[in-house]
């Protein structure tokens, strides 16, 4: 390749590494607009934001997340003095599993479910704060920790001619886990 051909090729790289992304050429994509209600609490929140996504309607989303080839679509971001009754928006920049994120969605009827894992400030001896998810007896199972704030699932149409903004409500929580009882030769002892 000659000199001047060359000096004329990278200005061209470098403008088609540069172009405008969908979102910067004005194309939102999609976007899910979550909110939990006051009635669950009045205190603002920090943890982590989860969308789900499912093709199938056999049980709630939050229950279908797993390292099988079967998984459903799972979406996140973090959350931090989160008020009730305003909205975290999920949208293309919140990192998806197993899709990279909201783009590489394929076209389809999903039924999309929201949850909240919520975090606790731990006061740690050095004079540093971490927030973290606490295990509330479930054993680090987010889908089913005690507490969480989770939507009702709501069927939705994504890639067709309808909507690319949608609304969940997370109006409800995980009930605490009921403590086994106690029997004439076993006594539960919780430390």
């Amino acid at each position: 390749m000659s000199k001047w051909k060359m000096v004329f090729a990278i200005p061209l790289v470098v403008l088609v590494a540069c172009r405008p992304t969908a979102e910067q050429q004005g194309d939102p994509g999609i976007s899910f607009q979550v909110s939990f209600g006051a009635a669950l609490t009045a205190e603002k929140q920090d943890g982590r934001l989860l969308l789900l996504l499912s093709t199938l309607d056999d049980n709630e989303p939050r229950f279908q997340i797993d390292n099988s080839p079967d998984t459903q679509l799972i979406f996140g971001v973090n959350v931090r003095g989160w008020a009730p009754e305003t909205a975290a928006v999920v949208d293309a920049s919140a990192i998806g599993f197993p899709l990279q994120d909201l783009s590489e969605v394929p076209p389809g009827t999903y039924y999309a479910q929201a949850l909240l894992n919520r975090y606790k400030d731990f006061h740690l001896a050095d004079g540093k704060v971490v927030s973290l998810p606490p295990d509330r007896g479930e054993g680090q199972q987010w889908n089913r920790k005690p507490g969480n704030f989770y939507s009702a699932p709501v069927k939705v149409e994504i890639g067709t001619q309808g909507a690319t903004s949608f609304v969940l409500v997370m109006d409800q929580s995980i009930p605490e886990i009921e403590p086994p009882a106690d029997t004439e030769f076993i006594k539960h002892v919780r430390m």
